[in-house]
């Protein structure tokens, strides 16, 4: 039969093949299956591991869950039995059983409990982040049946969050050094990825995380999207912010702009600029200016409308877009040591040489592009002793940004008496999409199971179990048993937890929450992993501000 859109995106298939027969693996009177998803380890770039991952996404999968089993459900056993069954015999070569597909459409819900960290949540390596397991009996298959789909959909985000929480670190520890307050970083992160994602839904996923951690700058209009509808965010409230802004972007030029209107003979590098600054006379507007000759542009045709710029009401965005970021843009590291030596120099042998007029001989490539800017529009210098520049005037590089070159082009900037908030970073695919599940190590595992035994066999049983046990039958006993893996050629990292679990918060300094595992149910039902999902119904609801909120609390609280 034809497959269609809906058909193809049938939810009981969105998983790796070898989770169709497990459900036969089990121990026969296997009744319930228990399982998490915790970060292990990580394998950050360059070291940048945190010891710990950002608790983000549980919302977004639970309502992405129920939205695709709500096609399932309501789509005829009729149509889809046909379907399942040619396509399973079709990969597996074999006549696949569906019945427990079937029992599953006829209950119309996900008998599922879905349990996580509050979104935001500092979450250290060996803690779960999120648990699951099954309220019915005859549906414990289904735990780890949708493993392979749960964690698909959720370690990105998590991974994207963490690394959105580094950068938002980064750049409020250089704004509160040189500008003494991190008001301004949310803009200061803009996202760039997008187009170098995966997918459109793997943009928005590493969006939303990006949006999570605290910055509002974003170019990926999906994840705006994506953030009311999975988290109820709203729509930006432009009279509070940047605290009501969800996401935002500016007018923005691309290559293909400024090369239309360049003619190599003609030397229109200036229509390019005035056409730019006609069609937005006001507000942010972001100029790409290297598709020739970057430092010309800015050196030459720049100051040809400083007066123009600087009478606007809004502010004029720089953008180089190729060469090593933090040359481009503090200028080569060594002018100011070479510099200083000529100044001491040039005064050992009786010459009083003045450090401004030797620096007005450099190159604007030696200067960087931050201090041809103050030297062209100026600015202020504020109270700890920071350059910045003028409100009209600013700069964004997004050509590989990376956490090292962030680093790097703050502390040049900070060297030269620049403040840090001078530049926007545009955060691309090199960052957000260069990443795999093992970035923080994380895993679905199961660490516990229940059984029934000693079903009665009784003609009269209510639960009509005489040849297998029925959630209905009085007389079964269930009991729990604690699973673990231990891999003795591993290097311990693998190495699970064991039974039930529960999170607590920590009396212990540096250490914000711990898993306590081999519990009891009573203790899984305390702690601080809070059902988002029961049943099919969706719980405890959060937005993008109220996570916004609890990732910055557990900065600013050392946790």
């Amino acid at each position: 039969m034809k497959i269609t859109r809906e058909l193809r995106s049938t939810i009981v298939l969105m998983l790796d093949s070898y989770k169709l027969s497990h459900r036969l693996m089990y121990p026969k009177n296997t009744v319930m299956v228990y399982s998490n998803a915790t970060p292990r380890t990580g394998k950050r770039r360059g070291g940048r591991d945190l010891g710990y991952v950002i608790a983000a996404g549980a919302q977004r999968v639970t309502r992405k869950l129920k939205d695709e089993f709500d096609v399932f459900f309501n789509t005829p056993w009729e149509t889809l039995e046909p379907f399942l069954l040619e396509q399973l015999k079709s990969f597996t070569g074999t006549d696949y059983d569906v019945s427990h597909l079937k029992e599953l459409h006829d209950l119309g819900y996900i008998p599922m409990v879905i349990k996580a960290l509050p979104e935001g949540t500092r979450c250290p390596y060996g803690v779960p982040y999120m648990t699951m397991y099954n309220t019915l009996p005859k549906f414990f298959w289904l735990t780890n049946y949708l493993e392979t789909w749960l964690s698909s959909e959720t370690w990105n985000i998590v991974t994207a969050t963490t690394t959105a929480h580094q950068f938002y670190n980064l750049f409020s520890k250089w704004a509160i050094h040189t500008t003494g307050n991190a008001d301004m970083v949310s803009i200061q992160g803009h996202d760039f990825s997008l187009r170098g994602t995966v997918g459109v839904e793997a943009g928005s996923i590493s969006g939303i995380g990006h949006l999570m951690a605290g910055f509002v700058g974003s170019d990926t209009v999906p994840a705006y999207l994506d953030a009311q509808y999975y988290y109820d965010s709203g729509v930006n409230d432009w009279d509070n912010f940047p605290k009501g802004i969800v996401s935002t972007s500016v007018p923005a030029s691309e290559h293909s702009v400024q090369c239309s209107h360049y003619n190599p003979e003609a030397g229109e590098e200036l229509a390019y600029l005035d056409h730019m600054l006609d069609t937005f006379p006001t507000g942010v507007v972001s100029i790409v200016c290297d598709g020739f000759d970057f430092w010309s542009f800015i050196t030459d045709v720049l100051p040809l409308r400083k007066d123009k710029i600087m009478a606007r009401d809004g502010k004029v965005v720089i953008r180089p877009d190729s060469g090593d970021p933090v040359d481009i843009i503090c200028g080569l590291e060594y002018i100011d040591k070479a510099i200083d030596d000529t100044i001491e120099h040039l005064r050992e042998n009786g010459v009083n040489a003045e450090r401004n007029s030797l620096r007005g001989r450099v190159t604007p490539e030696y200067k960087g592009a931050i201090e041809v800017l103050w030297e062209i529009f100026g600015g202020t210098t504020n109270d700890l002793g920071y350059k910045e520049l003028d409100s009209h005037i600013g700069l964004i590089y997004g050509d590989a940004i990376t956490l090292d070159r962030v680093e790097a082009t703050c502390a040049r900037l900070e060297d030269k008496k620049f403040a840090s908030t001078n530049w926007v970073a545009g955060i691309g695919s090199f960052t957000y999409q260069m990443v795999t599940r093992d970035t923080d190590g994380q895993a679905f595992k199961a660490t516990y199971i229940e059984l029934v035994d000693n079903f009665c066999a009784k003609e009269d049983c209510e639960g009509g179990c005489v040849e297998k046990w029925s959630e209905n039958c009085k007389y079964g006993i269930v009991t729990g048993k604690e699973i673990f893996k231990d891999p003795k050629t591993g290097d311990g990292t693998k190495k699970s937890a064991k039974g039930l679990l529960a999170v607590y918060q920590s009396a212990v300094e540096g250490v914000p929450i711990y898993v306590h595992d081999q519990c009891t149910w009573e203790d899984e039902s305390q702690g601080i992993l809070t059902e988002v999902f029961r049943d099919g119904k969706l719980l405890n609801q959060t937005t993008i501000q109220e996570i916004r909120t609890r990732i910055n609390e557990t900065t600013n609280n050392g946790l």
